[in-house]
């Protein structure tokens, strides 16, 4: 019993400074506009307002939950401006130009 208590005491009093398996950082995904930029290869994902079903509560795009609905946006690319629609259905995202004409995923030709 002394053993243990002899070994334990500078056990205890280092762990402080031991890394711990339960404080392991978990960092957030990236924000929605982050990811349809990085998936449509967009430089930038400008102002967005929701125009699903007259709904004003939520005007901009979501930053990380998927809600159903229609945003129109403004993206640029290769210093151009481009006004498109993001369409959030369940777990699916789609971008639209303004003559409705689906813009496919970089790689996706």
């Amino acid at each position: 019993m002394f053993l243990a208590g002899l070994l334990g005491a500078p056990l205890l009093l280092a762990s402080p400074f031991l890394p711990s398996h339960n404080d392991a950082h978990v960092s957030e995904p990236p924000a929605l506009s982050t990811q349809i930029e990085r998936t449509w290869g967009l430089d930038e994902m400008g102002d967005c307002k929701n125009t699903s079903h007259g709904l004003t509560d939520s005007p901009s795009l979501p930053k990380s939950s998927l809600d159903d609905g229609d945003w129109k946006c403004v993206a640029y690319t290769d210093n151009q401006r481009t006004e498109v629609t993001v369409h959030v259905n369940g777990n699916r995202v789609g971008l639209y130009k303004a003559d409705g004409k689906a813009l496919k995923p970089v790689g996706k030709d």
